[in-house]
C-alpha cells in the first residue's frame, strides 16, 4: 500500500519536480507551465522523475486515479480480510450465552 501511496501525487514547483508511477498511470492535474493547462494522461509504463533545481522552471500538480483506485480497493481488501479473521477469532455472542447456561 505504500508504494501506491507514493504514486498519488506528482508535483513540480520552480526547479524542483517529483513524479513516479510504476505498471501504469491515468493522471489528471493543472499544468501551470506555460498558462493554465490541464493534462490528462494514461501509460502502461513505469516512470519516475524526481529533479532538484533544473533550468527548465515547471509548475504543476497531478493526481494519479488509477492509484487512488488501487490503494482504495487494496485498503478495501485488507479491511475485509482483517475483520473477518477478527470476526471468525472471537464466539459469537449468542453461542456464549447459551454455552454459560448449561455449564455449572
Amino acid at each position: 500500500m505504500i508504494h501506491q501511496a507514493l504514486q498519488i501525487i506528482g508535483i513540480g514547483f520552480g526547479g524542483y519536480a517529483y513524479t513516479y508511477s510504476s505498471g501504469g498511470k491515468l493522471i489528471f492535474g493543472p499544468d501551470f507551465t506555460n498558462g493554465i493547462n490541464f493534462r490528462f494522461d494514461f501509460a502502461l509504463a513505469s516512470q519516475f522523475n524526481f529533479s532538484i533545481n533544473i533550468a527548465d522552471k515547471v509548475y504543476f500538480l497531478y493526481v494519479n486515479i488509477l492509484a487512488l483506485f488501487l490503494l482504495y480497493l487494496f485498503w478495501d481488501l485488507y479491511k475485509e480480510i482483517i475483520l473477518g479473521k477478527e470476526k471468525e477469532s472471537t464466539p459469537p455472542k449468542e453461542k456464549t450465552e447459551i454455552y454459560e447456561k448449561f455449564v455449572i
